[in-house]
C-alpha cells in the first residue's frame, strides 16, 4: 500500500528562478503535549499516530523518517540517541500486538525527519515529540457454564476457569496467567480493599466452624491457583445455602474477574444449571 505522505510546500520561497530553502517543520497531530497529560491509547484499536510535514524547499535530494519511543525523563538528544525505533520511512505509526512490551509505561514519542535539500544539498534534521501511554487489552476471565448452578450436598462443585485468556496471546496459553479463587456466602460481602490480599483458607475435610464464608472459617481465598478447582459440596459450611465463587485472573498489571453462584441443597439433584 502506498504511503500517504502529506507535505506542504511554501511557494513564497521560490522566485526569480532561484530556489530558497528553509528548515522544514513537523508536528505529530495526536499526542499528549505534557508529561502529566499523555495520550492514552488502547493497543486493541491499532491506533495510528500521524505527523504533518511542511517541506519548505522545491529541491529535495533525500529524506528519511523515524518514530522513536524513549524515556520521558531524558533530554531530547539523549532520548533520540538511546530510544527505540518503532517505525521508519513513513509519517504514520500504527500500533499492533508487537508493541505489547511497551504497554503500561509512560513514553516520549519522537518523530524525526531528515531531509537533504536545496542547491547545496544541505541536510536538515527536525523533530517533534509528545507523550503517550499504551494500554493493552484487558484480560478475559471466564468460569465455564452458567452463572448459577445447583449441586447436592454429596456432589462435586467443579469450577473451570480454563477458558480465560489474554487477548494478545489467544486462548490456551494458561501458563501465562495466574488464577485466584475467592469464596463467600451469597449474603456476605467481599472487602473493598485488594481482593488478592484476602487470607487463604484451607478446605476442610468436613464442614466445620461457624465464622461464615464457604467453610465456616470466614470469607477467604482458596489455596489452589490452578485454572480448575474441584470441591465436594459436603465440605461447605451449610449444606443448604448459596455461595459465591469469584475467579480473579492476573497478568502483568492487568486483572479480570468472573463469578459463579452455587446453590447447595440436600440430596443429589440432577446437575442442571439455573438461568
Amino acid at each position: 500500500m502506498a504511503q500517504r505522505k502529506r507535505y506542504l510546500y511554501d511557494f513564497s520561497l521560490f522566485h526569480s528562478g532561484t530556489t530558497l530553502c528553509d528548515i522544514p517543520r513537523v508536528r505529530i497531530t495526536n499526542v499528549g503535549r505534557t508529561v502529566d497529560q499523555p495520550a492514552v491509547v488502547q493497543l486493541s484499536s491499532y491506533y495510528t499516530f500521524e505527523t504533518n510535514i511542511e517541506v519548505r524547499c522545491a529541491q529535495i535530494w533525500a529524506q528519511n523518517t523515524f518514530w522513536i519511543l524513549a524515556d520521558p525523563l531524558l533530554n531530547d538528544p539523549e532520548a533520540i540517541l538511546n530510544g527505540t525505533i518503532v517505525s521508519a520511512n513513513t509519517n504514520e505509526w500504527t500500533l499492533s500486538d508487537h508493541h505489547l512490551p511497551f504497554a503500561h509505561d509512560l513514553h516520549a514519542l519522537y518523530f524525526i525527519f531528515t531531509i537533504a535539500q536545496g542547491g547545496s544539498n544541505k541536510t536538515e534534521e527536525v523533530y517533534d515529540k509528545g507523550y503517550i501511554i499504551i494500554e493493552p487489552l484487558p484480560l478475559v476471565a471466564i468460569i465455564s457454564g452458567e452463572t448459577e448452578i445447583t449441586r447436592g450436598n454429596k456432589q462435586n462443585i467443579i469450577l473451570n476457569g480454563s477458558k480465560s485468556y489474554d487477548p494478545h496471546v489467544g486462548r490456551g496459553a494458561l501458563e501465562t496467567l495466574t488464577f485466584y479463587w475467592l469464596c463467600k456466602k451469597s449474603n456476605e460481602q467481599f472487602p473493598t480493599e485488594n481482593l488478592l490480599e484476602i487470607e487463604v483458607v484451607s478446605v476442610p475435610l468436613h464442614a466445620s466452624g461457624s465464622d461464615g464464608g464457604c467453610f465456616g472459617t470466614g470469607i477467604g481465598r482458596l489455596e489452589s491457583t490452578e485454572p480448575v478447582v474441584v470441591l465436594n459440596a459436603s465440605v461447605m459450611e451449610n449444606t443448604n445455602a448459596s455461595y459465591i465463587f469469584q475467579l480473579i485472573v492476573t497478568k502483568d498489571a492487568r486483572t479480570s474477574s468472573d463469578i459463579k453462584t452455587v446453590h447447595v441443597v440436600e440430596g443429589s439433584p440432577p446437575e442442571v444449571s439455573l438461568k
